[in-house]
């Protein structure tokens, strides 16, 4: 049996406290990288969630979207009852500043904010917020808000039988809400296409 001396017990026990610094120094760096990459992380993952808000359209149909003939026409409709609404987490949307597009077979029709915008039947080309009315006439809608919009084309011959044009709804900065719709073989006053 051999005997420790005292000058192996000292250089294990400095060998220990090498490796105990080389530990050390290795959780602090190691640290300094987790911290770092934790944080650009972070940032990248605000940016994905910046994005994706961007992206998405803030804008969504609510509802049953009816066709309303106002000439007693069975053949045609004559506007479009559409219900929207700003999704939460969404930014502002300003209905003076939007357009509207209804794209058909045969033709692509816009119609810009009626004016005035909260009205229950908007003019030729033009569309408005049917419903509610808002007794401060304030045109932007935040998240949770719900209106309907009244669109009304210049030309009808996309809002008949058997139709199924395609409503656009582009504001700046949010991608577009296209909404299709599906019209029936026949009409009434009030037909559900959507």
């Amino acid at each position: 049996m051999r005997l420790v001396s005292v000058d192996d017990a000292l250089t294990g026990l400095e060998s220990a406290i090498v490796l105990i610094a080389f530990v050390v120094v290795a959780a602090v760096f190691s640290h300094t990288l987790l911290s770092a990459g934790l944080e650009l992380s972070e940032g990248a993952g605000t940016e994905v969630h910046k994005g994706t808000s961007r992206a998405g359209s803030g804008v969504v149909v609510s509802g049953t979207i009816f066709a309303v003939d106002l000439n007693d026409d069975p053949r045609y409709a004559d506007l479009i009852l559409l219900p929207v609404r700003v999704l939460p987490g969404s930014d502002p949307v300003d209905l003076r500043r939007i357009t509207i597009n209804l794209i058909g077979r045969d033709h692509i029709g816009q119609m810009i904010p009626n004016a005035p915008l909260f009205l229950p039947t908007p003019g030729p080309g033009c569309f408005s917020v049917s419903s509610p009315i808002r007794p401060d006439n304030d045109p932007i809608l935040v998240p949770g808000d719900m209106v309907t919009l009244a669109i009304r084309p210049n030309r009808i011959v996309n809002l008949k039988s058997y139709d199924s044009p395609v409503i656009e709804i582009i504001s700046p900065g949010i991608h577009p809400l296209r909404v299709p719709l599906m019209f029936p073989g026949s009409l009434t006053t009030i037909t559900p296409v959507g």
